[in-house]
């Protein structure tokens, strides 16, 4: 499964934006940067998946 290979950008909200700020203080350039790190590890998120894969 090599789904970044299709990334092409990442959709935030501004409700997410600003509570990722104030409960971590990580922007959402600091959060997406974990998708281009290696090694890359993916874990599926089975707790939080049951609309849409999560990972």
């Amino acid at each position: 499964m090599n789904f970044l290979s299709n990334l092409d950008g990442f959709e935030w909200d501004d409700g997410n934006r600003t509570k990722n700020w104030v409960k971590h203080q990580v922007s959402t350039a600091e959060c997406e940067e974990v998708f281009f790190n290696l090694p890359l590890l993916l874990a599926n998120d089975v707790q939080h998946s049951q609309e849409e894969q999560r990972f």
